[in-house]
């Protein structure tokens, strides 16, 4: 492997988190729903993490490869406190849970829905950033070429100089990026996180083998009202008063809403199908599940096996019924 080369793949979920879903029976194998294709099919995080399209930088004079370097970095050091909480059994909550975020906050800022909460705070962190010296000549002129590139006037940005004495005097503010979200990714990632912090977060930790555990998504962090969100209406993630869950692993969910309580909780049937049923309507391509009898919870209260809704997306699919 070269210095140039990615370590790995990255295709919004990574290996080591997927490794937290697979089945403990079957030598850690996941399985796995293809919504676009209507397959299932089977393997181990590693081969599975690799069926997406993952994101490249589709711009001259800057690695390809830039953001698998970025993400990969990053989850060297997150990994170890995602497996710990995965485990349900917490010893630092603070950082554990704190660094658990983090993560969840690298995956909500590679998907649309994430980068839509933060586009004013992307404007915000870039500004703050320059004004404190930390971005660099070369960061600030690629950054500028893109924009420019992508179709911003020239005196959105500037050149360095001029816009480092006009954020410092207050003559000038950074434009909403209309790069790929590749160029401003730590920014959005940054705000993704601050909107997840200062919450109760409770540790929903249940048996994947007699429950068939949490499932997960190429999209697994989920905010709000899951009606509203299915009618299209956008929801906040800065909001203190919505419900946000996020799988750690089959046998753990993270779980914040109004009056929660730092605290573990054994989670009831009901809880569980309520989390699978979030993570299933948000996922972006792929449902990835260890066991075929995780639970979902319907709209009406009702509590129904995965292997259920797979079998009446095939016979809607069978009939031309779009899922």
């Amino acid at each position: 492997m070269t210095a140039n080369e990615p370590r790995r793949h990255h295709v919004g979920v990574s290996a080591f988190y997927l490794a937290g879903f697979g089945d403990p029976t079957a030598g850690g194998k996941l399985r796995v729903f293809d919504y676009k294709t209507g397959n299932h099919f089977e393997g181990p995080p590693k081969k599975i993490c690799r069926e997406n399209d993952f994101y490249r930088v589709e711009e001259p004079g800057v690695d390809p490869n830039l953001l698998e370097k970025i993400r990969a970095d990053h989850e060297d050091l997150v990994a170890p406190y995602v497996k710990q909480v995965g485990t349900g059994t917490i010893t630092n909550p603070g950082k554990e849970i704190g660094e658990t975020l983090s993560y969840a906050a690298l995956l909500a800022a590679s998907n649309r829905r994430g980068l839509a909460q933060v586009a004013n705070a992307i404007r915000n962190s870039i500004g703050a950033k320059l004004r404190a010296g930390q971005v660099q000549r070369e960061q600030w002129e690629g950054l500028r070429a893109a924009e420019i590139r992508n179709g911003a006037a020239g005196d959105q940005w500037p050149p360095y100089d001029e816009a480092l004495r006009g954020i410092r005097d207050r003559s000038w503010f950074p434009a909403e990026p209309k790069v790929p979200a590749l160029i401003s990714f730590p920014y959005a990632q940054d705000a993704l996180l601050k909107m997840l912090q200062g919450r109760q977060w409770e540790l929903h930790v249940t048996d994947s083998t007699t429950t068939g555990g949490f499932i997960c998504s190429d999209s697994p962090l989920m905010w709000g009202d899951l009606e509203q969100a299915v009618a299209g209406r956008q929801q906040s993630l800065a909001d203190h008063n919505i419900e946000i869950t996020f799988p750690v692993s089959r046998n753990v969910a993270l779980v914040s809403f109004p009056g929660a309580r730092s605290s573990t909780v054994t989670a009831e049937d009901e809880q569980i199908g309520h989390i699978n049923m979030r993570t299933l309507q948000f996922a972006t391509r792929m449902i990835i599940h260890a066991h075929e009898n995780f639970l979902l919870r319907r709209r009406s209260g009702s509590v129904e096996h995965g292997s259920d809704y797979f079998r009446h997306v095939a016979e809607s699919r069978a009939r031309g019924i779009p899922d």
